[in-house]
C-alpha cells in the first residue's frame, strides 16, 4: 500500500503530526494473512445474527469524517448502530485510503463473515466503487491509532446494496475496512460467524433474557418476577437457534429444570461439529408493584406511568416503559440510542419514581441521548405529562410539533413560536393548573424539585412517538413522571378531573378552594387572577368599553370539589368590587375573592368619508371622468398618520353615460405611494388584489355596454372590510373602466377608516410587530410586543437591569391606551402587585426594590387593546 501524500497536505505542527502517523500505520502495518481471501455469499439481505458490530461493548471508528462531522446523516457512530439508509451512514472526509472499522472488545471473537453496502435500502448509488481492503486484529479494544493488522482480503465494489463475504474463521478483537476511492460511504458493518453454533434469543413468558455473546462461556441473565418459583421454572424458557442448529435443553413445554442454580445450555452447529455452552442464569428479583389507579377520565390512547417500569433502584436501566393503555404502545430503546435509567424518588413530595433522559452529545445529539420510542400517535389533541428538564415535551421521527426553543435551559418557554406546531400553540397550555402562554411563559425550576404538570390541549391532531428524540435533531437532559395521551379533546370538566388526579398523586395536593378562570363568557375581556395569599385574592377583570357593569354575569369554575356561595352565570352588580367566597370540599380551607372591574377605553373611532359622484372637487377629494374612468383621490395628508382602510362602499353608483362604448368592470381600491397630485409618478398598488368585492365570480350588477345601447342605469351595491395601513396618505378608488370621453356617473362612494392617531398600540404594531396583540414576541427578543410598545422599542428590546436598588423601564410618552401593573415575586409563583410603589418621572417608571435579603423578583405587565 502506498502513502497518499494528499494526507499529507496540512497545516499545523500537531495536525501534520496526526496526518503522518496515521498514513505511516495504513501503509505499513497490514501483514497478510496465509488464507487471504472473499467469498461473496449474500447481495442485500438484512442484519446478520449474532453480529458482533452491534453486541454490548461493540464502538466504531474511523480515519476521517466527511465535513469534520458537521453532516447529522455521515457520523461514525452510524458504522454499527444497526439501522439501514443514508440517514445512518459514515462517510469519509473525501480522502483516498480512508477506513472505518469495530472494535468488540478486549476478549476476541471467532468471525468468518463479514458484511456492509453503501445504502441498504437502495435510495442512494454513489460512493460505492474502488477497492476495499479487509483486515483483522487481535489487539483489546482498537481503535483508529491501532498499529497492527492482518488481511482478510480485498474486493472490488459490486453495488450499492449490502453484501457478505466469508472467508476462514479468524479470531479478532476488530476489523477495519479500507476503501481506495475519495468520500466513501459505509452503510453498517457487520461481523459474524457462520458456524450456527448460537443462540439467538432466549424469552421466559413476557421477560427477554440478556445474551452476552462475547463472554466465554457465553451467558443469558433473565430476570422473573419475585414471586417465581425456579424449581422448576415452569414453563420451559423459549429460545431461539442459528437456523439448523439444535440444542441439548427444550424450547418451551412443561418446566423440567432447576434455575435455583445456573444450568448450561449447548448448542450444536448444523454441521454436528462446531458447538457452543451457554451458562443461564435467572433471578426472581422483579418486584411487581400494584396495578396502578387509572386516570378519572377513560379513553386515553397512550398512558406511561412510573410503576409500569417495574424497577426499584437509582440507575437501573429503563429498556421498557410498558404502555398501561392496554393499547400495546410500549416505549422501547430506540437502535443506537443510550438506555435511559430510573430515579427512584423523583423528590416530588409522594415517593414516586421518575424516567431520567441524558442528553445526547456531537452534531446529532437525538442519535446519542437516552430515548423511549413507542407506536406513534397521529390524532393526539389533549397532553398530561409530569415533566422536568430541557428540550422537547414530546418527540417523533418526522414531526416537531412540540418544538421547544432550546434543548439545555429548564426555564425556557414550551413552544418554540417559529417551529411549534401552530395547533399546540393555539390551543390550551396549561402549568401546574394555570392557564399560559406557552410561547413566552418560563417553565418554574423551584417547585417540586423542578417537575411541572403540563397539560396541553391542541386545536388540532398533532404526533407524537417517542421521548427526548427530535428525528436527528435535538435532545435535552430531561425526565418524565408520568404521561397521559388522549386522542379526543377532554372538556373543562374532565381536564380539571385529570389536573386533580395527578397535582394529588404526584404534590400531595390537598382539596382546594380557587377560581381557576373567570369571565370567559364576555367577549373582548381580559382576566388576571392574582395568587390566594392569606386566604384572599383579587381577580382584575377588564370588560369592553360600552359594557352595564351593572347587569354582568360572568361564568367561573372552581377547583374539583370546591363551591362558591355565588352561583356561575349569576348576575352582579360590579359599579364596586364583588366578593366571591369559595370553599374547598372538605370545608377545610375558605378563600375570598375580590373581582373588580375595569371598563376599557373607548376602541379607536371609525370614520367615514362620503363621495358624492359628479360634484365639484373640494380639495380633499379629486374626481376626474376621461377615458371613460373614473377616479375618486384622497388628497395626501387628509387621513391622519398610520390610519387603517377599513372598507369601500359603492351606492346607487350609476353609469348614467357612456357615449362611445364604455363599458364597467368590477370596484378596484389602490394605494399610491408617492404622488402629490392625481395621476402623479410611482403606479398604482391594488391592495384589494383585484378581486371583485361582492365575491369571485361576481360583477356587481355592472354589465358591458354595446355601442350606442344608452346609458347603463343599473345600481351598482358592493362594499369590502379589509385592513390595510395608509402609510403615505394617498389613496385613489378606481370605478369602472372604458373608452372615450363624457362618461358620467351619479351614487356615492364611502371610504372608512380608522382614526388612528400616533401612539395607537394598534398602528404600533401594524407597522413594528406584523400586526400581532400585545403579548406575542414579534422579534421573539424576550421581549412582549406591549412590553416594546410600552418602552418605545422598535426593534430588539431589551429588559432594564437593576441600578442602585431600582429598575426603571422606559415609558414613550406616545404609548397611550394602555394599562400596566408592576408585580413581584419570591418564588415566580405567587406575585404582588406594586404598581402603587412605582413613580412615573422624566419618561421612566421606577419601581425601587424594597431592602430585603431573600431573591426577589420583578415584572412589568402591560395590557393593550
Amino acid at each position: 500500500m502506498n502513502i497518499n501524500p494528499r494526507t499529507l497536505r496540512t497545516t499545523g505542527t500537531a495536525v501534520r503530526g496526526v496526518a503522518l502517523a496515521l498514513a505511516v500505520t495504513a501503509a505499513l502495518a497490514i501483514t497478510p494473512s496465509a488464507h487471504a481471501q472473499l467469498t461473496l455469499v449474500e447481495t442485500g439481505g438484512g442484519l446478520m445474527v449474532p453480529n458482533y458490530s452491534t453486541q454490548p461493548g461493540a464502538t466504531a471508528f474511523a480515519k476521517d469524517l466527511l465535513g469534520g462531522g458537521s453532516y447529522a446523516v455521515h457520523q461514525i457512530a452510524h458504522v454499527n448502530d444497526g439501522v439501514y439508509g443514508n440517514s445512518n451512514s459514515w462517510i469519509g472526509n473525501d480522502s483516498l485510503n480512508s477506513f472505518c472499522g469495530v472494535s468488540f472488545g478486549a476478549t476476541a471473537v471467532s468471525i468468518n463473515i463479514v458484511a456492509w453496502g453503501r445504502d441498504n435500502t437502495g435510495g442512494y448509488g454513489d460512493r460505492y466503487s474502488g477497492t476495499y481492503t479487509l483486515e483483522y486484529t487481535t489487539e483489546p479494544n482498537p481503535n483508529e491509532l491501532t498499529a497492527s493488522w492482518t488481511l482478510i482480503g480485498t474486493t472490488q465494489g459490486l453495488s450499492p446494496l449490502r453484501h457478505a463475504y466469508s472467508f476462514p474463521v479468524v479470531a479478532a478483537t476488530g476489523i477495519r475496512l479500507t476503501c481506495t476511492s475519495a468520500g466513501t460511504c459505509i452503510d453498517e458493518l457487520e461481523a459474524g460467524a457462520t458456524s450456527g453454533a448460537s443462540m439467538l434469543t432466549f424469552t421466559w413468558v413476557d421477560h427477554i433474557g440478556v445474551i452476552d455473546q462475547n463472554a466465554s462461556p457465553r451467558t443469558v441473565t433473565l430476570h422473573v418476577p419475585s414471586s417465581t418459583n425456579l424449581n422448576p421454572l415452569d414453563p420451559n424458557p423459549v429460545f431461539t437457534l442459528y437456523p439448523g442448529a439444535t440444542c441439548d435443553r427444550d424450547s418451551g413445554g412443561t418446566g423440567t429444570y432447576d434455575f435455583t442454580t445456573p444450568q448450561t445450555y449447548t448448542v450444536t452447529a448444523a454441521n454436528g461439529v462446531d458447538a457452543t455452552s451457554y451458562e443461564v442464569t435467572i433471578l426472581a428479583d422483579i418486584v411487581i408493584p400494584p396495578a396502578p389507579t387509572p386516570p378519572p377520565v377513560a379513553g386515553y390512547s397512550r398512558w406511561f406511568e412510573p410503576s409500569q417500569v417495574f424497577l426499584t433502584n437509582d440507575g437501573d436501566p429503563v429498556a421498557t416503559w410498558l404502555d398501561a393503555s392496554g393499547n400495546g404502545a410500549d416505549a422501547t430503546v430506540p437502535a443506537g440510542n443510550a438506555t435511559p435509567t430510573y430515579v427512584a424518588d423523583a423528590g416530588t413530595g409522594t415517593g414516586l419514581g421518575a424516567v431520567h433522559f441524558a442528553a445526547g452529545t456531537g452534531g446529532s445529539p437525538a442519535l446519542t441521548c437516552g430515548a423511549l420510542k413507542f407506536a406513534g400517535d397521529g390524532s393526539i389533541r389533549t397532553v398530561f405529562s409530569v415533566f422536568k428538564g430541557t428540550s422537547f415535551l414530546l418527540t417523533d421521527s418526522g414531526s416537531y410539533h412540540f418544538h421547544r426553543l432550546t434543548n439545555n435551559d429548564p426555564a425556557c418557554p414550551l413552544w418554540s413560536t417559529p417551529n411549534a406546531s401552530d395547533l399546540v400553540k393555539n390551543g390550551s397550555t396549561y402549568v401546574n393548573g394555570a392557564l399560559v402562554n406557552g410561547e413566552t411563559f418560563n417553565m418554574p425550576t423551584n417547585l417540586h424539585n423542578g417537575f411541572n404538570l403540563v397539560e396541553v390541549l391542541t386545536t388540532g391532531d398533532v404526533t407524537a412517538s417517542s421521548f427526548n428524540k427530535d428525528r436527528l435533531y435535538n435532545s435535552g437532559d430531561q425526565y418524565q413522571g408520568e404521561v397521559i395521551i388522549y386522542d379526543f379533546l377532554l372538556t373543562e370538566a374532565e381536564r380539571l378531573a385529570v389536573e386533580n388526579y395527578l397535582m394529588t398523586k404526584w404534590f400531595a395536593t390537598t382539596p382546594q378552594a380557587k377560581i381557576t378562570t373567570f369571565g370567559t363568557n364576555v367577549t373582548g375581556s381580559r382576566t388576571v387572577i392574582d395568587p390566594v395569599i392569606d386566604n384572599a385574592a383579587s381577580i382584575a377583570w377588564a370588560v369592553p368599553s360600552g359594557t352595564d357593569v351593572t347587569t354582568l354575569a360572568p361564568d367561573f369554575t372552581l377547583s374539583i370539589g370546591a363551591t362558591c356561595a355565588l352561583a356561575s352565570g349569576s348576575t352582579q352588580d360590579f359599579t364596586a368590587p364583588v366578593v366571591y367566597t369559595v370553599i374547598s370540599s372538605d370545608e377545610a380551607i375558605t378563600n375570598v375573592y375580590t373581582v373588580t372591574v375595569t371598563v376599557l377605553p373607548q376602541p379607536t373611532p371609525t370614520t367615514s368619508m362620503v363621495i358624492n359622484l359628479g360634484t365639484s372637487p373640494d380639495g380633499t377629494v379629486f374626481t376626474t371622468a376621461g377615458l371613460g374612468s373614473l377616479f375618486i383621490w384622497i388628497a395626501k395628508g387628509s387621513l391622519p398618520v398610520g390610519s387603517i382602510l377599513r372598507s369601500v362602499t359603492a351606492t346607487d353608483v350609476k353609469l348614467e353615460a357612456n357615449p362611445n362604448n364604455a363599458w364597467a368592470s368590477d370596484l378596484g381600491v389602490f394605494v399610491d405611494p408617492t404622488p402629490e397630485t392625481p395621476g402623479g409618478p410611482g403606479g398604482l398598488l391594488n391592495i384589494a388584489d383585484d378581486t371583485d368585492f361582492g365575491g369571485a365570480g361576481e360583477n356587481m350588477n355592472w354589465h358591458s355596454q354595446g355601442q350606442n345601447d344608452g346609458p347603463m342605469t343599473e345600481t351598482m351595491l358592493a362594499g369590502v372590510d379589509f385592513s390595510t395601513t395608509i402609510d403615505l396618505n394617498t389613496a385613489a378608488v378606481m370605478i369602472g373602466n372604458g373608452y372615450g370621453d363624457g362618461t358620467k356617473y351619479s351614487g356615492t362612494i364611502t371610504v372608512t377608516y380608522d382614526d388612528v392617531s400616533a401612539g395607537s398600540y394598534t398602528a404600533w404594531a401594524d407597522i413594528n410587530a406584523g400586526g400581532q396583540t400585545a403579548e406575542k414576541d414579534f422579534n421573539n427578543d424576550g421581549v412582549q410586543n406591549g412590553i416594546a410598545y410600552f418602552m418605545g422599542v422598535t426593534g430588539i428590546a431589551t429588559n432594564p437591569d437593576v441600578v442602585d436598588g431600582k429598575v426603571a423601564w422606559p415609558h414613550s410618552a406616545d404609548a397611550t391606551g394602555i394599562t400596566y401593573r408592576v408585580l413581584t415575586s419570591e418564588d415566580l409563583g405567587a406575585w404582588m402587585d406594586v404598581t402603587g410603589n412605582a413613580i412615573e418621572d422624566g419618561g421612566f417608571l421606577t419601581y425601587n426594590l424594597p431592602k430585603i435579603t431573600q431573591k426577589l423578583f420583578v415584572r412589568l405587565e402591560v395590557v393593550a387593546p
